[in-house]
């Protein structure tokens, strides 16, 4: 860690610098991309998301359908309680 360097303050530096002007040879290294790069850019994102949510779903619903079961017989248990003869 610097001396200049402080954890407790952000480094703001990037908001401060001042790019200048585009390099005018880098200018000529530009390439559009081709007709279905941001189709397939945007396909692998989608099965990335959906893969994620597949693995979500798959932790998160067995615990959802245990919860149940604990409802389940607590309410049973409840009813049967309330049921007593006198």
């Amino acid at each position: 860690m610097n001396d200049q360097e402080t954890p407790d303050q952000p480094d703001d530096s990037a908001e401060d610098t001042d790019t200048g002007e585009p390099i005018a040879m880098l200018r000529n290294f530009g390439e559009e991309p081709t007709a279905g790069f941001l189709t397939r850019i945007r396909g692998s994102i989608q099965r990335r998301m959906l893969s994620s949510q597949l693995a979500e779903i798959s932790w998160f619903t067995p615990v959802l359908v245990l919860f149940e079961f604990v409802k389940f017989f607590f309410g049973l248990f409840e009813s049967v309680s309330g049921r007593r003869p006198e």
